[in-house]
């Protein structure tokens, strides 16, 4: 099984969001039903809404991915999931300048899931290529480096 489109700021579980908000110092709003409450403000109502209301859902598991070990523990928790499912490749998603509220800059966010400014340069150039040359990347002829 595969996943083309995972947004890792959207794939928080509401477990997550607790363990995340108390290392990050985030106040959560309270919850007499237990943390299954939190499933309102993260999960779109069926249907999916407008798009306003679509987009709201990410703001709280923006608000605790604002350090690098939030955003370590967020990558490492959807790794696990995504394993434990049967997943065996995802394309994980998400915008390095959304998580600089808190001091970081994009390349550290980057760095925390293995995604370096020069990676994604890099893999970039590489779209720019002749066909001839990406195939000879892509057959492990020619470095990519």
């Amino acid at each position: 099984m595969i996943d083309l489109h995972l947004h890792l700021d959207g794939s928080l579980s509401a477990r997550d969001v607790l363990q995340l908000a108390s290392l990050s110092g985030v106040s959560l709003p309270p919850m007499p039903d237990g943390p299954h409450a939190l499933d309102t403000l993260l999960v779109a109502p069926p249907g999916g809404g407008s798009l306003g209301g679509y987009l709201q859902k990410f703001e709280l598991p923006l608000s605790v991915l604002q350090t690098e070990q939030t955003i370590t523990l967020a990558f490492r928790s959807l790794m696990v999931r995504l394993s434990r499912q049967g997943l065996c490749y995802a394309e994980i998603r998400f915008a390095p300048q959304l998580h600089c509220r808190g001091g970081l800059t994009q390349e550290q966010v980057s760095e925390r899931v293995g995604k370096s400014r020069p990676v994604i340069t890099n893999a970039m150039r590489l779209l720019g290529l002749p066909d001839a040359v990406r195939a000879l990347v892509s057959q492990g002829e020619l470095s990519a480096g």
